[in-house]
């Protein structure tokens, strides 16, 4: 899955990335996401096109999401439960959540 950028420049590097993929010929598909498949593809206003990347990365996320959910779906696995023997855990272990009372400066 490769999510292109909406500006400009960044888009060179996504471009040479896609022509990477490509010749490499290791991977059984390579979807891409842009701005403007946005729009068009998956029925978004065209005001998609004009997203800034902070604002296309919540679209992004969003779809990504549906389509492991859905990929999960299909093999028969559960999302929730990708792996109930343990070897892969959603939740990293060990860590104490402390509670957060506000910036106090670096360090």
């Amino acid at each position: 899955m490769h999510l292109r950028s909406a500006d400009a420049y960044a888009r060179l590097y996504d471009r040479d990335l896609m022509q990477e993929l490509k010749a490499d010929n290791r991977s059984a598909a390579i979807m891409e996401l842009s701005p403007t498949k946005l729009a068009t593809d998956i029925g978004l206003a065209s005001s998609a096109s004009r997203l800034d990347d902070v604002w296309l990365s919540l679209v992004y996320i969003v779809y990504c999401q549906l389509l492991a959910f859905y990929k999960a779906m299909g093999l028969g696995v559960e999302a929730d439960s990708p792996c109930p023997t343990g070897e892969v855990n959603r939740v990293v272990n060990g860590v104490t959540i402390y509670p957060f009372i506000g910036a106090t400066g670096s360090g």
